[in-house]
């Protein structure tokens, strides 16, 4: 599991002026203790603030595709506190090396949430219904996480096709321009790349050009580097489990965090 601990900024000791009164002032040098209580007034001001601050993030993640420790980088790098919220785009398995790891740590903490990704719901199809067919990675997958019980299998089938986080709304892969989010189809939330008769096809106009809110959308699926951008969405699918790096999104800054991948554990190909 990880180590909270380690995601957050250490205690620090502060050295805390004395007690001061008029007695006390007659009897000490009075710009000494002026200089201590500056000094520890800056600290609440500047170090405490700042982590007050960071309690109120939330940290939106492109596609994990089971890359843990490229996971732990990114926590770290963002500055993962306790009260701060991560959201995932979805495809929190399948590719990857430690696709339970991924799992434990979101199945075990309120504060991580996903959507539903298109390799997510091939696991989820394949545990509801052993006819479902699957691909050869996902077959991997679904071995390792149907090892011992279906606890993690369960938790994916819990997932939801879209969180609204108010200003903001997290999907997999796209939103069809013009359609209400609560009529969108499960098939374009997980699929969608074009606005053509394949909405899986990387030719023709990407969902995004076209897309004019009214919520911001952050969105997966589509691995490139950098991110793609349009006037009111943004990708954070940037490739880690193909060797290049994960993404994440601030909301309250608007920063994008990047860390690079370890390994290149699977191949890119036209199909992805």
């Amino acid at each position: 599991m990880l180590d909270y601990h380690s995601l957050v900024a250490p205690n620090r000791k502060i050295s805390r002026p004395p007690p001061v009164g008029p007695n006390y002032l007659n009897a000490v040098d009075v710009p000494r203790v002026a200089k201590k209580l500056e000094s520890a007034r800056a600290y609440w001001t500047r170090d405490c603030w700042l982590h007050i601050g960071q309690m109120a993030k939330t940290i939106v993640i492109g596609d994990i595709h089971g890359c843990y420790e490229e996971l732990r980088s990114l926590l770290k790098k963002a500055n993962f506190g306790r009260d701060d919220r991560v959201v995932a785009v979805g495809d929190l398995t399948v590719k990857g090396p430690k696709n339970r790891e991924v799992l434990a740590l979101f199945a075990g903490d309120s504060r991580f949430s996903s959507v539903m990704g298109n390799q997510d719901l091939a696991l989820v199809k394949h545990w509801q219904d052993s006819a479902s067919p699957l691909k050869p990675q996902q077959d991997l997958a679904f071995t390792e996480l149907e090892k011992n019980d279906d606890s993690y299998l369960r938790y994916l089938s819990s997932l939801p096709f879209y969180l609204d986080l108010g200003s903001h709304v997290v999907v997999h892969a796209g939103l069809r321009p013009g359609v209400p989010l609560e009529k969108q189809t499960p098939e374009d939330l997980t699929e969608l790349r074009t606005l053509g008769e394949d909405r899986t096809s990387r030719k023709g106009k990407p969902w995004y050009e076209e897309y004019a809110g009214p919520k911001f959308a952050l969105f997966g699926h589509w691995p490139t580097s950098p991110v793609r951008r349009g006037k009111y969405a943004l990708g954070l699918d940037t490739g880690c489990v193909y060797g290049y790096e994960l993404t994440a999104y601030v909301l309250e800054t608007r920063e994008v965090i990047s860390v690079p991948a370890e390994a290149a554990y699977a191949i890119l190909n036209s199909s992805q």
